[in-house]
């Protein structure tokens, strides 16, 4: 069973839905908006579950299929050509992360987390605690970010009651880890301790890195993707159609747009992302992307470009933004 057809089953339809196109309670009801899109094509058709691009013309994707074949790509020429630098089988990829040109992570099925230290031409596999990997609850690690040569975080869980938050000291060489109820898919980090996870109907706070508490006013959502422009403002979005605000670092939320609805069309949210104080970008499945440009109060539809779903967003130091998406394809566009 997919996952989507096993979200809905914890998420009841109902009868009917509108065909197109107010997706957004408090959207503008504008015609949708024009972008001018280019479609980047990787020599494989698994989905990119994450992408980082060091700098226009460098850039890694982590690729895979669930259960299947798992590959990293790397390109030196902006996406023209790509080179398949890692390749493991059974363990699908779902973030890449690097600190600089020479090292970087990926992480992905079975706790799998990979490290180079040349620019990719090397892998090696940072093991988490091996009781992790035999419990397959917590098998899937979605996303991994480091601070620094020594200090880094990956999130993740499976089918959305078990959730994990591993912090590396050394590197990746040994983890700690606190287990969570709930799938985690979303994370911030302010900082090396203070620290934001969504997960399947619940957010988790912590501020010493190690212990975590829940915010109860939060549920009846899949808390997919958080980000935050300062200390104080942020973002979060639900992949059930929710959009949450905070102006206080996340002690408190303000509804933005409702969880999806009876006879509307349903919506289901990936990633939100800040490009500046005013303008934020929501991706979703089958190709929907929304922007605000108050901040997050008011969104707007962008004309469809893919009916591909796009899983994250990726902003490069140029000001582009690529958003990674199935069969091999990344769409990126300047705002």
């Amino acid at each position: 069973m997919s996952f989507d057809s096993t979200y809905r089953q914890r998420f009841p339809l109902g009868a009917g839905l509108i065909l197109l196109m107010l997706l957004m309670y408090g959207c503008s009801k504008d015609k949708p908006i024009s972008l001018s899109v280019k479609e980047i094509g990787l020599p494989t058709h698994h989905s990119i579950g994450g992408v980082f691009f060091i700098s226009p013309d460098v850039a890694y994707a982590a690729t895979g299929q669930r259960g299947s074949t798992g590959s990293v790509f790397k390109t030196a020429d902006g996406g023209d050509s790509w080179e398949e630098v890692y390749t493991i089988a059974d363990n699908k990829l779902y973030d890449v992360f690097f600190l600089d040109e020479q090292r970087g992570y990926a992480c992905g099925e079975n706790m799998l987390v990979i490290e180079t230290l040349n620019g990719g031409e090397s892998w090696q596999r940072r093991y988490l605690p091996g009781q992790l990997v035999e419990d397959k609850q917590w098998r899937i690690l979605r996303k991994i970010y480091f601070f620094n040569d020594s200090t880094g975080y990956t999130v993740g869980g499976q089918n959305f009651k078990g959730g994990i938050v591993a912090k590396t000291r050394d590197c990746g060489r040994n983890w700690d880890y606190t287990l969570l109820d709930g799938e985690i898919r979303g994370s911030f980090f302010h900082n090396e301790a203070d620290i934001i996870v969504g997960a399947y109907g619940s957010v988790y706070y912590s501020n010493d890195g190690g212990s975590y508490y829940h915010n109860p006013d939060l549920k009846n959502d899949f808390f997919v993707a958080i980000d935050f422009i300062d200390n104080n403002d942020g973002l979060m979005a639900g992949y059930d159609g929710g959009i949450y605000q905070t102006c206080d670092g996340g002690k408190t939320w303000t509804l933005r747009r409702a969880t999806n609805k009876l006879l509307k069309k349903r919506v289901h949210f990936n990633d939100i992302r800040y490009v500046s104080k005013s303008k934020v970008y929501i991706a979703g499945n089958e190709g929907l992307l929304m922007v605000s440009d108050d901040g997050g109060e008011h969104w707007q539809l962008i004309e469809g470009f893919t009916t591909l779903n796009l899983h994250r967003i990726f902003i490069g130091d140029d000001g582009s933004l690529y958003l990674p998406s199935d069969e091999g394809r990344i769409f990126t566009f300047t705002p």
